[in-house]
């Protein structure tokens, strides 16, 4: 372990609630009014757009392999290369997200950042603990939901040293093999491909909260402690995972 480790510092002078609205917690003010109205642009911009897109066309790949390859854990080692190609674009985005926020949330140089910048994140997202439900994945033998734990290797990890191979997700570890290894279709797994989407998802969902992904995208036109008026509207979301996020606690 490097002992001269700092974690990245965050930037002065930086509002959290526009790089993470997802933290925004509103109140009843004239002020609050018009942070509801910034943070529905954020969540509104052909940035959101493009990612919103390329998640869900991610999405709708994988949902059409489960017509030749049931979605159940004894099909969980079955490889292939549109799996292959879904863990890929899934990693890719993930990056491309978390690459994003790096750069407006902490300082350093973009061009060195890497898997391990990105998994530090957690520090501020508080994503490792989250487990996703699918209505497509079922357990064989009783029919019960299997919760999906992308991050769980984090879970160990102290948020205070450098992250080592150890806390790397496994599906990420697959997802270099695939990219760098001439038997890396192997990894091209069922499983991973799972992880892999649902970590971007989980990623998403922490960052931005409701109004991409899930829920509906809210603009308020007046808000105080005796009335509230706003438009909803409807948005895109995910088909793949629709049930409840759990939580789990840290292990170290």
């Amino acid at each position: 372990m490097n002992s001269n480790f700092q974690l990245p510092r965050i930037k002065e002078d930086i509002d959290i609630d526009k790089l993470i609205p997802a933290k925004y917690i509103g109140n009843f003010t004239l002020n609050d009014i018009e942070k509801e109205k910034e943070i529905f642009e954020i969540k509104t911009s052909n940035y959101i757009k493009r990612i919103r897109s390329q998640y869900l066309l991610i999405e709708r790949e994988l949902i059409k392999t489960f017509e030749y390859v049931e979605p159940n854990v004894d099909n969980y080692k079955t490889n292939s290369v549109r799996f292959a190609s879904i863990i890929r674009e899934s990693c890719n985005l993930f990056e491309l997200v978390s690459r994003e926020l790096c750069s407006k949330l902490l300082h350093g140089d973009i061009k060195k950042l890497n898997t391990k910048n990105f998994l530090m994140l957690d520090i501020h997202l508080d994503f490792r603990g989250e487990k996703l439900s699918s209505p497509y994945i079922m357990v064989t033998d009783n029919e019960k939901t299997l919760d999906i734990f992308p991050f769980e290797n984090l879970l160990k990890w102290d948020r205070e040293s450098e992250i080592t191979s150890e806390f790397i997700p496994e599906w990420w570890k697959a997802y270099n093999k695939i990219k760098h290894e001439q038997e890396g279709i192997k990894y091209a797994t069922l499983q991973n491909a799972l992880l892999a989407i649902s970590g971007i998802y989980i990623l998403i969902n922490s960052i931005y909260g409701e109004g991409v992904l899930i829920g509906g995208l809210n603009y308020y036109h007046k808000k105080d402690p005796f009335n509230i008026i706003y438009s909803t509207y409807r948005i895109e979301q995910s088909q793949l995972f629709t049930f409840k996020t759990f939580k789990s606690e840290k292990m170290f």
